[in-house]
This record gives structure tokens, C-alpha cells and sequence, in this order.
């Protein structure tokens, strides 16, 4: 057959996510002349046209050369032979592990010394890799509309994807996210927002060259799963060129949502700015090449925000019921209560302490924390289309986010701080080296619960290093060698522990910290977190109060993680007569060193019933709905501090600890994971 590829795995060592990662273009074929006949010795050149870097191989004794390894890019291709024509092939796109087969026929030679055969098209046809997916070249990703100037939000366009993270018929998780031959997948979560979120950074369209979607038959040669995004980043040339960007959304030209409309609240404010620019040229033309891109972006919006409270009334300790219905809210199918919080049919009221006559729970807290929390910080509601409405409704606010995607991946609204670069070098005519690095901080909020609170902060530092040197050994043989390094970081910091817990201690609080954590409550020394029962009182499950606002639990969580991969991989081709051997093996190193503060492991008061529960019943207040019992003996519980039970977590973070770790000790629960994959391929085309 004209084409015959063998893919042939040898061994594999790890099935994790596959085996290897190539990035740069194979173009071989054979020399021939008008007969059929081979021609050994001709000498074949490959230019790419945008660095003017020359690459040279001789055909052998079966009229066959082969280029292992070329920059994906736009190149001209010629063979040439003293008493023969020229032969070229110009315009030849190469992208990323592409392989191409390029045949040469010459002609004696006569009046015409070249021939110039142009090959915009059958680029295409020649393409010898059994590999389904698409490319997105440099004008694509450049041209194609993206919102938020994320590159991988065009990979769902493309054939074999689809919506809600699926790739190929398969989770987003299985999907493997290459860049310049190195694996850039999320080394600890791999979780994906969309698409974008599985890539350790956010990647803009000033960065890559080339977006390569691969949705089955992944080659040996780029194996690493059988789905596959692969990106190109993009070197610099031999002409300087440069831009600047500003792209700004603001929701001053946007329409109001439906539910917004609907509940009669203001339109969430956005106001989004990416701005930044590139610029890369030649430090020695034909020779060094460099590429700096800097991305950034400021992202804040207002965002409608509900929380439930109590009512004025509920507050001071009176609490109303309609006999005979149960309360509900002005969006239920029988609601109690207008959209303005006004009753719709009689209710009767009883106070909490002097009617309930519960001899635990006779009056407001004395608690100073607890009772300001209540009385003081907590706002009185204005939505009453959520709680039961006259007890418990909501505070509707347009809360400020100061960066908003607070999760533990690169997103499209947060703050973004970016910085890229790459370096291209031809050391010599058979030694090239070439080095990438992407480095970013991500910053939003933990965003407070009611107007007059303090946000917690949610910082994520992912980076990306390649670097690659490709060697000519001989005529026949070629060794490419990468070296990878990958990391992401996260911190999470509550509002009582901002600025804690970057170093080797636990009680390293800013300012403002330092101050609401003096606020809390002690016990015989101890700070307490506290809490509402289970049950919620109407509140969001399980809240975590500080004296401007409250936070759940997970808010009020401080955590952080360094999370480093290195990747070593080498890959030797040589040729011999008609075939094209590659034999490669790759190790990649992963640990992940994490830790965190969970309010468990804080000493904690919960607010509850105890062992001695109020009672509420329809018996001593005729009328009165079963559920509304329920809710009228939590508020009693939350107004009088009445408290079940007492909670501390302790930790021994290694097996030669012989005392436990508490509060004042050490508050981090720490744990180290690692994992190491090696994988091999043998290849003849």
C-alpha cells in the first residue's frame, strides 16, 4: 500500500490517563524520479517561512527522508539533485503530532530548473494519521467569536463535543489538556467549568498558534487518553508584531433577568475589563525568537443576594401565626403574607419568654456576641417571598463581588493577573531548544451572607513551565527531549482568619481578622464558633455567625494547597530503509500537599434544643400548624442562646505525633497524596 502505518504498543506502564504527549509535526515520504524509479541522495529542505530556520535531511538508499520533528507552522518544502528540476511544495500548513506525507517526483532537467507545486488544499489529503478530530489554527482562534476571550470555549463547536462537559461521550475528567507537548491538566481537582475550567491556566487567543481537538484514536506518538485538546503556544518570528486589547462588559447596556423581574429586584451589575497585550519578533533573525503576552483582568459584579432573617417581630420575641392555616410565604400556593409583608387573614401572636413560660429560656441572650449578632447586625427583611413571612423572610440586597468565581479553578470571573512568555532557539543547524511559561494568580471572594458583613478571599495560583530540545544525532536520528513542570495553588481564607496560615503558623491574623475573632464568645479560654441547630430556624443550613454577618460552614472553612507535577519525557526516531521508527517513554511526578481548618476542628457551641425542649403545641396555643411550632421553638432556641451541645475537633497530622493537635496548637488538618506514572510507545510508520 502507498500508506501503511503500524502502531504497535510495546508496554505500558500506567493507564491513569493514557501514555505520552508529542507536539511538533512529522513530514516524510520519498524521492522519486518521472520513471517511479527512488533516488537516493537528494537533498530535502524544510523552511519555515515564519523564522527562516532551514532544516536538511538526505534521502537514503530506498529514495525515503523523514523530518521527526518540526514547529508546527507554515513551511516550504523543496528536494533538489544536481542534473534534476527542482522540486517545491509550498504553503504547507503543519500542526501540532501532525504527519505528513509529501512524495517527490523530479524531472531531468532542462530550461526550467524549479517546479513550484502549491499545496494550500492537499495538505489535507496527505495526512497520514488514523487520529478523528479538528484544528483550530492561529486565524480561527483569533476570529471566531469568544465572549470572554477564552480559547477553549470554541472546543464545544467543534465535532464529537457537546454541551454539559461531555467530550466524545466521555466526562470532561477524562479529557487530557496538553500544551506544547506537556501535560497542563488541574493537578489536584481536575474539575472543568465547561471546558476551560480543566486547564491549569486561562488560555487567551494572543497565546496559542494552534487549538488541536482529538476525539478518538488518539496516535501512540500523543497518546495521553484517547480524548484530547491540544494547544500550540505561539513563538515569535522573524518580523516584530505586537498589539494592545481592551474588552469591557458592562451591564449598563444589558436587560434586567426574568427573576428579577418577577421578585421586582434591580438587575445585577457587571462590569468586566480584560485588557492587556503581546508582543514577540526576533532576538537574532533565523536564529532566537521571542513572545511575552500579558492578560489580565478586573471582573466586579452586583448580584442580587436573599438571605433569610426574622422579622422585627419575630426579633423581639413575638411570634405570629394564622389559626388553622400554616404560614407561607408570598410565592406559595397559599401564602400568609403580601409581597410587602402584610397578613392576608387574622393572626394571633404569643410571646416567646412570658407566654412559653419555659423556665430555660426566659429571655434574650447576655451573651454579647450572640445578642448584638440578633438585635444589632442582623437587618430587618424587605423580600417576603422567601421564610415563612411573618416570622423568617429575606434580605434582599445587591451584594458586591470583587472577583466572583471563588472556586478552586481558573474561571472568566474572577480578578486575573497573567504573565506569558516563550523563548525559541536554534543553537545550532541540528541543536534547537524552546521554553514556555505561563504564570497567574486568580482572586474573588467569599461572599458575606447579609449587607453589613465581611467577605472571605479564595486565591488560586496556577503556573505552567515547558521546555524542549530537539538534537540531530545523524542523518537518521533525532532525540527530542521535554522537560514539564505544572502547579496549581489554593488558599481560602474566612473572615476571621484573613491573611492566616501562608506560613508555618495558624494564628497569623491581619488586622481586621484579629479584631472579629476577638468578638467570639470563650470558654475557659476557647474561642467559640457558633451555630444554629440543625434544624436552621429558617436559616441557611447550619450557619456560622461572626457579628457583621454569617457564614455556612464551607465559608468559614480556611484551606490551602501546593499542588506540583514534573514531567521528564524523551523520545529517539531514527530511520532505516523504508520505515521510520520512534520509541519514547515519559514519567510523570505528582504530589499534592493540602491542608485545612474546617470548623469541626474548631471548639464550637451549637444552639438546639438540649435535653429539655421548649414546648410549642397546639394544645397551648390553639391553631397553631405542627411545622410553625417547630419554627417558633428554634427562634426561642436562637433568641435565648440556648445551646445542645458542645464540639472540638483534634488532629495528628503524622504517625510520630504523641499528643493531639487543638485549636491552640495546631488548627490545620494536613495531608500529603503523591502519585507517579511511567508510560512507554514504540512506533513504525
Amino acid at each position: 500500500m502507498f500508506k501503511r502505518q503500524i502502531l504497535t504498543s510495546v508496554f505500558v506502564l500506567c493507564f491513569s490517563e493514557g501514555v505520552f504527549a508529542q507536539s511538533n509535526a512529522t513530514v516524510g515520504g520519498t524521492v522519486g524520479d518521472a520513471g517511479g524509479a527512488i533516488i537516493p541522495g537528494v537533498e530535502v529542505m524544510a523552511t519555515n517561512v515564519n523564522t527562516g530556520i532551514v532544516s536538511n535531511q538526505l534521502t537514503n538508499e530506498t529514495g525515503t527522508y523523514n523530518f521527526g520533528s518540526l514547529q508546527p507552522g507554515i513551511y516550504k518544502f523543496s528536494a533538489s539533485l544536481t542534473g534534476f528540476q527542482t522540486q517545491t511544495f509550498e504553503n504547507v500548513a503543519l500542526g501540532q503530532s501532525q504527519q505528513v506525507r509529501l512524495n517527490f517526483t523530479l524531472q531531468v532537467a532542462g530550461s526550467t530548473q524549479t517546479v513550484a507545486v502549491i499545496t494550500d488544499v492537499n495538505v489535507a489529503l496527505a495526512t497520514s494519521s488514523a487520529s478523528v478530530g479538528d484544528v483550530l489554527p492561529q486565524a480561527e482562534v483569533q476570529t471566531l467569536p469568544v465572549p470572554v476571550r477564552d480559547v477553549l470555549q470554541l472546543i464545544s463547536a467543534t465535532a464529537g463535543t457537546g454541551p454539559e462537559r461531555t467530550f466524545a461521550g466521555q466526562s470532561i475528567r477524562s479529557v487530557n489538556f496538553s500544551r506544547d507537548g506537556i501535560v497542563v491538566n488541574d493537578t489536584r481537582y481536575g474539575v472543568g467549568n465547561d471546558f476551560q475550567g480543566q486547564n491549569a491556566t486561562y488560555v487567551s487567543p494572543d497565546l496559542v498558534e494552534e487549538v488541536q481537538v482529538v476525539t478518538a484514536a488518539a496516535d501512540a506518538e500523543a497518546a495521553n487518553g484517547s480524548a484530547q485538546v491540544r494547544l500550540q503556544t505561539r513563538s515569535g518570528t522573524n518580523q516584530y508584531h505586537g498589539a494592545l486589547f481592551l474588552v469591557n462588559n458592562n451591564s449598563a447596556l444589558n436587560a434586567n433577568d426574568w427573576f428579577n423581574n418577577l421578585k421586582r429586584a434591580p438587575k445585577s451589575y457587571v462590569n468586566q475589563n480584560q485588557y492587556g497585550g503581546r508582543v514577540g519578533g526576533p532576538i537574532i533573525k533565523n536564529k532566537a525568537f521571542f513572545f511575552v503576552l500579558i492578560d489580565n483582568q478586573k471582573y466586579l459584579a452586583k448580584q442580587t443576594t436573599n438571605s433569610i432573617v426574622f422579622t422585627d417581630l419575630a426579633r423581639q420575641g413575638i411570634f405570629r401565626y394564622s389559626p388553622g392555616r400554616r404560614n407561607a410565604n408570598a410565592q406559595a400556593a397559599l401564602p400568609s403574607v403580601d409581597y410587602s409583608g402584610n397578613p392576608l387573614y387574622p393572626v394571633t401572636s404569643f410571646n416567646l419568654f412570658s407566654d412559653v413560660k419555659d423556665p430555660y429560656r426566659t429571655g434574650m441572650t447576655a451573651v454579647p456576641y450572640w445578642r448584638d449578632l440578633i438585635t444589632k447586625y442582623m437587618p430587618s427583611p424587605n423580600d417576603f417571598t422567601i421564610g415563612d413571612g411573618l416570622n423568617t423572610a429575606g434580605i434582599r440586597w445587591l451584594q458586591r463581588y470583587d472577583g466572583l468565581n471563588g472556586g478552586n479553578s481558573v474561571g472568566n470571573t474572577n480578578n486575573r493577573q497573567q504573565l506569558n512568555a516563550r523563548v525559541d532557539y536554534q543553537i545550532s543547524k541540528n541543536n534547537k531548544v524552546s521554553f514556555s511559561m505561563s504564570r497567574e494568580l486568580d482572586t474573588s471572594v467569599q461572599a458575606r451572607i447579609w449587607p453589613t458583613g465581611i467577605d472571605g478571599t479564595s486565591n488560586y495560583y496556577p503556573h505552567v513551565y515547558t521546555s524542549q530540545w530537539t538534537s540531530v544525532i545523524s542523518p537518521t536520528v533525532l532525540n527530542e527531549f521535554r522537560l514539564g513542570h505544572v502547579q496549581s495553588a489554593f488558599h481560602q481564607r474566612s473572615p476571621f482568619q484573613l491573611g492566616c496560615c501562608s506560613g508555618n503558623t495558624n494564628q497569623d491574623r491581619d488586622a481586621t481578622a484579629q479584631a472579629l475573632f476577638d468578638t467570639l464568645p470563650k470558654v475557659n479560654g476557647f474561642p467559640m464558633y457558633v451555630t444554629t441547630a440543625a434544624t436552621n430556624a429558617g436559616f441557611p443550613a447550619r450557619p456560622t455567625f461572626d457579628p457583621a454577618a454569617y457564614i455556612s460552614e464551607g465559608f468559614a472553612t480556611t484551606r490551602g494547597n501546593y499542588n506540583p507535577m514534573w514531567q521528564v519525557a524523551d523520545t529517539l526516531g531514527w530511520v532505516r530503509g523504508k520505515h521510520a521508527f520512534k520509541i519514547g517513554g515519559e514519567a510523570r511526578f505528582y504530589w499534592s500537599n493540602g491542608w485545612n481548618t474546617t470548623v469541626e476542628q474548631f471548639p464550637k457551641a451549637v444552639i438546639g434544643d438540649g435535653p429539655a425542649p421548649a414546648s410549642i403545641t397546639n394544645a397551648r396555643f390553639p391553631g397553631l400548624d405542627a411545622s410553625d411550632g417547630t419554627l417558633a421553638r428554634e427562634i426561642l432556641n436562637d433568641l435565648a442562646g440556648s445551646v445542645r451541645g458542645f464540639t472540638q475537633g483534634y488532629v495528628i497530622n503524622n504517625s510520630t505525633q504523641t499528643k493531639w493537635d487543638n485549636f491552640n496548637t495546631e488548627s490545620r488538618r494536613f495531608r500529603w497524596l503523591s502519585q507517579n506514572d511511567w508510560s512507554a510507545y514504540f512506533k513504525d510508520t
